[in-house]
């Protein structure tokens, strides 16, 4: 009977053992995603840029605007897809817009993922090297952007080339100020 009770015992100790492990390991799962989705682009950033002077770019055709620096320079360049291009005049950046995904010239090798929002819609954003894609995946931006599948592929998406850490807080505050109309 004593081998009994010392059997019971060392599997309850074991059990309990188990039970704080598979907890711990949830817990840190957990709070590893948490910090992943903390990384929000709001209008909410402190920033020391002026954006008072900036000018507005709004296109009533699919829905948004958003504001950018006066020295930066718009265009459309191509003609066969919708896209809207906005460029520092040393050619540092390039902030894309793309509603329907056109224009794909695709990035060598795997990206970070991370889920963020801008402006209270989910984003899935996509990083490489030199440049980052943010892909809507909210069911309720305009239905004249092309909706995102689970492959992130052929759909709308906001692109940044030639990023880098001292840009980053510029970048952030024309991310911080587009919104859907």
């Amino acid at each position: 009977m004593n081998k009994n009770k010392g059997f019971i015992g060392m599997g309850l100790i074991l059990a309990i053992i188990a039970v704080l492990i598979i907890g711990g390991g949830a817990y840190y799962l957990g709070t590893k995603n948490e910090s992943i989705s903390k990384d929000i682009v709001t209008n909410n950033t402190t920033s020391q840029i002026k954006m008072s002077d900036w000018k507005v770019y709004r296109n009533e055709q699919y829905g948004f605007e958003l504001k950018y620096p006066n020295d930066w320079e718009f265009s459309t360049y191509f003609s066969n897809a919708d896209g809207f291009f906005f460029n520092d005049k040393s050619q540092k950046f390039t902030f894309i817009i793309l509603p329907k995904g056109e224009f794909d010239h695709g990035y060598e090798g795997a990206p970070i993922l991370s889920d963020v929002q801008i402006n209270g819609k989910q984003v899935k954003k996509k990083e490489w090297n030199n440049s980052v894609i943010y892909n809507f995946t909210d069911n309720t931006i305009p239905s004249t952007w092309v909706k995102c599948d689970l492959d992130l592929k052929n759909c709308n998406r906001i692109e940044i080339q030639g990023s880098d850490k001292l840009g980053q807080e510029l970048i952030d505050q024309i991310l911080s100020s587009f919104k859907f109309i």
